[in-house]
């Protein structure tokens, strides 16, 4: 669902190289993923439920701010966005 969502935003902006960069990146975020998984196996259900939400919000709030067409509060809002996700 993720992967899904970055590559939709992605195809939206309507630019051939951006999306052809996002899908190479996200080829090796996958790769990345092993670690990921291995840190959540230590996580507890209830720490990785709070993510999971926080990833949704999220993810309505880039929705939103696209609708919006307010290039600044993407600006500052997706860099914080990819620290925690």
């Amino acid at each position: 669902m993720n992967e899904k969502f970055h590559m939709r935003m992605s195809q939206a902006v309507g630019n051939s190289f951006f999306y052809d960069f996002a899908r190479s990146t996200h080829r090796h975020v996958r790769r990345l993923l092993v670690h990921l998984y291995k840190l959540e196996a230590e996580s507890t259900p209830e720490e990785l439920d709070i993510q999971f939400e926080r990833n949704l919000a999220e993810h309505d709030t880039i929705i939103e701010i696209v609708k919006r067409k307010d290039r600044q509060a993407l600006v500052e809002f997706l860099p914080k966005h990819a620290k925690v996700t």
